[in-house]
């Protein structure tokens, strides 16, 4: 039965060491958004309590570590390009284990790893990785010829992962701030 739902996992784009934490395989984000990796774990380990740990992978030979992004053992553990930006968004007790990113940054492109150990007599480790892709602001270099008095219309699409609703779209022409009339669809 297990197979099953490793392969049906497999199937739905989700990572999982041994599908005992299940997250997707990619999330994407753009420069000052956020992002809610969300995350969830079986627990058919008879375990004391449980230490929660999500990092960022080391990237090269100039960054050899990892940086720590959350610790529920060790809170002062965290990095500190993160401090601020990162909410434990989960609830273990509930076997959710989500981390939200604010403000996103080129710098936290790459790959995340979270660590769950059930503590018991023996203590059992299972973790799962994540890809983020963080893009750019969109732009709109040109929309063709623009007539004073007629209407133009500009569309722009966006996946939103963030759970708080913070998304703010916002139009500009020469830095000067244009009313919008928003046609807001959900997926």
């Amino acid at each position: 039965m297990e197979e099953t739902k490793c392969q049906e996992a497999e199937s739905r784009g989700i990572s999982g060491g041994q599908c005992s934490v299940i997250l997707p395989k990619h999330v994407l984000t753009v420069v000052g958004g956020c992002v809610e990796i969300q995350c969830t774990f079986d627990n058919a380990i008879n375990d004391t309590y449980l230490i929660a740990i999500w990092i960022k992978k080391a990237v090269d030979a100039v960054n050899p570590s990892a940086s720590v992004l959350y610790d529920s053992e060790h809170p002062s553990r965290e990095h500190i390009n993160y401090t601020g930006r990162v909410v434990f968004a989960g609830n273990l007790g509930k076997r959710q284990c989500s981390l939200l990113i604010n403000d996103t940054r080129r710098s936290d492109q790459g790959t995340y790893q979270v660590i769950l150990v059930f503590v018991s007599e023996v203590n059992v480790t299972e973790h799962s990785e994540i890809d983020i892709s963080v893009l750019e602001k969109p732009t709109i270099a040109r929309v063709g010829e623009i007539i004073a008095g007629r209407i133009l219309r500009l569309n722009c699409s966006i996946t939103q992962n963030c759970p708080n609703g913070s998304l703010q779209l916002k139009w500009t022409y020469h830095n000067l701030s244009i009313p919008l009339q928003l046609d807001v669809e959900e997926a």
